[in-house]
């Protein structure tokens, strides 16, 4: 099985040196949740789960492209994100899923608005095709 978590980084993009009110009007992360990053990965460390990041490069783009060199190279891919933007990059190889907050338990919804209801772990990626390599049920590039 493969897995990863991506995470931005302070530093300006290459997107802010090309526009310099990139995300201008964006709000900055909350204090409660800023204060969880380093302990989210202190514990994705002990677990032994990599954690990727790249200075002047968001995780979105990181998560994009292993994703789709995944692609290329035969795996099934399953990417969990927030972020809106990592839509464009589902193909039938590739699923994007969005978590969201329901009757006080987690959903993950699915590019073409569906939900699969309470995130158990039971989520599987469907219609893996001939030939695929299905990384795991619950891969998160």
């Amino acid at each position: 099985s493969h897995l990863l978590v991506a995470f931005d980084r302070k530093e300006p993009t290459f997107r802010h040196q090309k526009y310099k009110d990139y995300k201008g009007t964006r709000r900055p992360m909350p204090a409660e949740l800023s204060a969880q990053v380093p302990l989210t990965k202190e514990v994705l460390s002990a677990m032994e789960i990599p954690v990727v990041t790249q200075a002047g490069i968001e995780a979105d783009d990181i998560l994009g492209t292993i994703g789709h060199t995944a692609e290329k190279e035969g795996y099934e891919v399953v990417i969990v994100s927030g972020d809106r933007d990592l839509l464009q990059l589902a193909t039938d190889h590739v699923k994007i899923k969005i978590p969201k907050t329901r009757a006080g338990g987690t959903v993950t919804g699915h590019a073409d608005g569906s939900c699969s209801g309470r995130d158990t772990g039971s989520d599987r990626t469907r219609d893996i095709g001939k030939g695929r390599k299905p990384l795991t049920d619950r891969t998160i590039l």
